[in-house]
């Protein structure tokens, strides 16, 4: 076959191909090229999709029975306003008390407290004091701990309200902080628990991420926790606020969340947008706050000398240690004395008589002091060295009785043991011989029965 023949070959293939291609239906173009005049966005889809969700969660919870709580809170209701797309993009809940501020007396107590915890003057309007506590995401701080429920209290002319800032996912924080920001602007006073260490950091970081102004500069800042702990701790033990809301308050709480299931709470909602536990931990947190300005009330009646005695007398001891390190001496005797006469744990008692001492002894009231080392000294059943120091420094230098300084001396060597310590009563023991000696006209040596 010539190459003539070959061409005309391949071109009757090519022509009987193409005739072949033209007779068949284009079924497969047309399911390849949509319909644009039926096709919807994708964002369109995405809202119809979200709104369907929605009214099935909403059917499911109307179906479903509501339990109430003892907020006033419904399940159901709160759910209608965690889901709500009017408003603001966070959870914004107002909730009132009846803690009221008993007339200007009370405010005169706080002023006092804030005066001497604060070491600053303030003569503010208390309606201008918040209280605020929040509910975190972790409970060690860190980059990564976010306050997803920030709650602030404040008392107004119906008693105390208490507004919560929550948000519901990890976008809504900056809102949630700018709408904070706007309620913290006019504060001229706050109140925490704990918050020097843990709240404020946390919220100066997260304000600074969101490039938002921190509001509360300058502002005289009370923190609770340490005072509670200067006055309790040493009866509680455990001062944590759910404690003092029991124990000194008298306040028990029913179906509360412990402080440590909140984070978890949180994240079990983010993932299921469940409300149930959202609504413990609202409560949780207005209850912490509510007990943050009964706290502050009751405080500031105790330096202020007007509940003092209702203390049991390890914590009025207690207090007033504290009083004494606040510069408030004439507190600090009153109540020391109290509780001496109130009666004190073993130990308790015996550092509260040093203190006393030593007190005295400041006060140029060196008998009665000297009193005081000799029926510690004679009732304890160890070695009191410092006790003994004292006693033995008061006779030598202030009632100049060298025989009974000496004797002391000897008294505290044969019962240390400690040759550092031991080294400091034979140099005592020899100056007062020395005196002694020249007092008696006498040789050293034959003032001692024994010689080391």
């Amino acid at each position: 076959m010539n190459l003539a023949k070959k061409l005309a070959q391949q071109q009757l293939v090519k022509t009987r191909n193409e005739a072949r291609m033209a007779s068949q239906p284009k079924t497969v173009e047309a399911r390849a090229t949509p319909d644009k005049s039926q096709s919807l966005p994708a964002t369109s889809l995405r809202s119809s999709l979200e709104k369907l969700r929605n009214r099935t969660r909403r059917l499911q919870r109307d179906q479903a029975p509501r339990a109430g709580n003892e907020s006033g809170e419904l399940p159901g209701a709160l759910a209608d306003l965690m889901q709500g797309n009017d408003g603001p993009s966070f959870l914004h809940q107002v909730s009132h008390s009846p803690l009221p501020l008993d007339g200007p007396q009370q405010v005169m107590h706080l002023a006092r407290l804030i005066r001497l915890l604060c070491a600053q003057q303030w003569t503010g309007n208390p309606q201008s004091i918040v209280f605020l506590d929040t509910e975190t995401t972790g409970l060690s701080g860190g980059a990564g701990t976010v306050a997803f429920l920030i709650g602030v209290g404040r008392w107004s002319g119906d008693g105390f309200v208490v507004e919560q800032y929550l948000m519901r996912d990890y976008h809504e924080e900056r809102a949630m902080l700018v709408a904070l920001q706007e309620r913290l602007a006019h504060a001229d006073g706050l109140v925490t628990f704990n918050g020097k260490a843990f709240d404020l950091p946390l919220l100066q970081s997260r304000f600074v991420l969101a490039r938002q102004r921190w509001p509360l500069d300058g502002v005289v800042h009370l923190d609770l926790l340490h005072p509670a702990r200067r006055i309790w701790q040493r009866r509680l033990g455990d001062c944590s606020l759910a404690n003092l809301e029991s124990h000194i308050l008298g306040i028990g709480r029913q179906n509360d969340i412990p402080g440590r299931l909140i984070p978890q709470l949180y994240f079990r909602y983010v993932r299921t947008q469940d409300p149930e536990a959202i609504a413990g931990i609202l409560r949780h947190n207005r209850w912490d706050i509510e007990t943050l300005a009964r706290l502050a009330v009751r405080m500031g009646e105790i330096f202020s000398g007007q509940s003092s005695d209702d203390l049991v007398p390890l914590d009025l001891y207690s207090a007033g240690k504290y009083a004494g390190a606040l510069g408030e001496q004439e507190l600090a005797v009153r109540w020391s004395e109290a509780a001496l006469l109130g009666g004190l744990p073993d130990n308790v008692e015996l550092e509260a008589k040093k203190a006393k001492a030593s007190r005295l002894k400041r006060e140029r009231r060196y008998t009665e002091a000297a009193d005081l080392w000799q029926g510690l000294s004679e009732s304890s059943e160890g070695f009191l060295e410092d006790v003994h120091e004292e006693l033995a420094i008061y006779y030598e230098h202030r009632k100049r009785d060298l025989t009974e300084a000496l004797r002391l001396s000897e008294s505290a060597l044969a019962q240390l043991r400690d040759q550092a310590a031991a080294q400091k009563w034979k140099n005592r023991r020899a100056r007062v011989a020395r005196k002694l000696a020249r007092c008696c006209l006498a040789e050293p040596g034959r003032l001692f029965d024994r010689q080391s």
